[in-house]
């Protein structure tokens, strides 16, 4: 009929991301999407490639297997090389907003972005269920807890753990063709005394939220690792003062024939060194959440402390004394044991048990407050209590007044 359409092309520039990648494992995404997705096409140019594995177990060895096959730029990879190398990537820049379908549990993610940002502002549409992020160098933000990760990046992937399904959808607003790229780890104080093998592919998160040596904090300075039952470094992290402490105890490299990490089901230790004594302690763990031996794609929080063990017995006088409304009773084990603390009248007869069970050598505090054994207040007067722990037996006097 005589009619037309005006229809306007507009073309996309084709963009290159380049990934500085180290020797042993990276973690890593691609926010540019090749005309060909094939893996042994987009990484057929990287000569020291070892192997890929995706989040769901497949991987690729180059001439040799490729369960791959297509990639997916949602998606994040785990990559192993023999030596480091620059790689690069050629095509249309994926939106930085495009949707990520996400199941409950763990995920491996792309980071689509072309510019850094914080990892509270670039995983805000799955905050509420996220539980933990976390990236190759083992760093973590588990939101309202710790943030150890600092920003996200372009060419990292990210392991993510949700509590229920969503879809992160990262924020726009990034200037097209400005295609960043991986390039390398921050800046931070690493352990000097304690050694470990790190990026081993990947990592178990311990949160240590508190962190106590004789009922003290430790100094600044001070160096916490994480240990095998073998004796076996795998983590450690600089105590910066107070707040939570996040350490990443690092798995066993299934690329090297030695042992270099912990294996899962492997009891977790701790041990602190003390800067200003050059000397190592063990501490003793409470686990909060997630429990006390490793796991893979798994994170813990916990509770330490070091009590240095007494090098001989003792029975302390109670304070205050006198007391009215409540005092306390310390005493020290050189030796675990049975234990028996007792309150006596003046006329011998028991008054109270305080302590009567199996206890491990260590310093202890029992607290009486003026009651019997059936909860009624005692009268005015003095009170004896004794403490029998193996051979050892001490005596010392209480004054009670109302």
């Amino acid at each position: 009929d005589g009619a037309f359409a005006r229809l306007t092309l507009q073309a996309v520039t084709a963009v290159t991301q380049s990934l500085a990648l180290q020797q042993g494992w990276s973690w890593i995404s691609f926010n540019v999407a090749p005309s060909d997705l094939a893996v042994d096409h987009v990484l057929a140019g990287v000569s020291h490639l070892v192997i890929v594995v995706s989040g769901d177990g497949k991987f690729y060895i180059p001439n040799v297997i490729n369960s791959i096959g297509q990639l997916d730029v949602l998606q994040g990879y785990k990559i192993y090389l023999s030596a480091p190398e620059q790689v690069s990537v050629s095509g249309t820049p994926v939106a930085a907003t495009t949707p990520i379908a996400l199941q409950a549990g763990w995920n491996f993610v792309s980071y689509l972005p072309t510019a850094a940002m914080s990892a509270e502002t670039a995983l805000a549409s799955i905050l509420s269920s996220l539980t933990i992020v976390k990236n190759d160098e083992g760093k973590f933000f588990i939101p309202g807890v710790i943030n150890s990760l600092g920003d996200m990046t372009p060419g990292d992937g990210y392991k993510l753990y949700l509590n229920a399904a969503g879809t992160l959808t990262y924020p726009g607003g990034t200037t097209p063709g400005k295609v960043g790229g991986r390039t390398g780890g921050s800046q931070e104080t690493k352990p000097q005394h304690f050694h470990f093998r790190s990026h081993t592919g990947e990592s178990y998160s311990v949160v240590i939220r508190t962190l106590e040596v004789d009922g003290r904090a430790p100094e600044i300075g001070d160096e916490v690792g994480v240990f095998t039952p073998s004796g076996l470094c795998v983590g450690a992290a600089v105590w910066k003062g107070p707040g939570i402490l996040g350490v990443s105890a690092w798995a066993d490299d299934p690329q090297t024939e030695v042992i270099d990490g912990f294996r899962p089901g492997e009891a977790m230790q701790f041990r602190l060194w003390r800067a200003a004594e050059d000397r190592e302690l063990t501490l003793a763990a409470k686990p909060i959440v997630g429990g006390t031996t490793f796991a893979q794609d798994a994170f813990a929080m916990a509770e330490l402390t070091h009590t240095a063990v007494p090098e001989t017995f003792g029975l302390a006088q109670n304070y205050p004394n006198p007391f009215n409304a409540g005092t306390v009773i310390s005493y020290r084990l050189p030796e675990a044991g049975k234990v028996v603390l007792k309150v006596y009248n003046l006329l011998g007869e028991v008054v109270r048990t305080l302590v009567d069970e199996e206890k491990k050598a260590g310093s202890y505090r029992a607290h009486w407050d003026g009651r019997d054994g059936f909860g009624k207040p005692v009268p005015s007067g003095v009170y004896i209590y004794r403490i029998t722990a193996g051979t050892y037996s001490a005596v010392k006097k209480a004054v009670f007044i109302k």
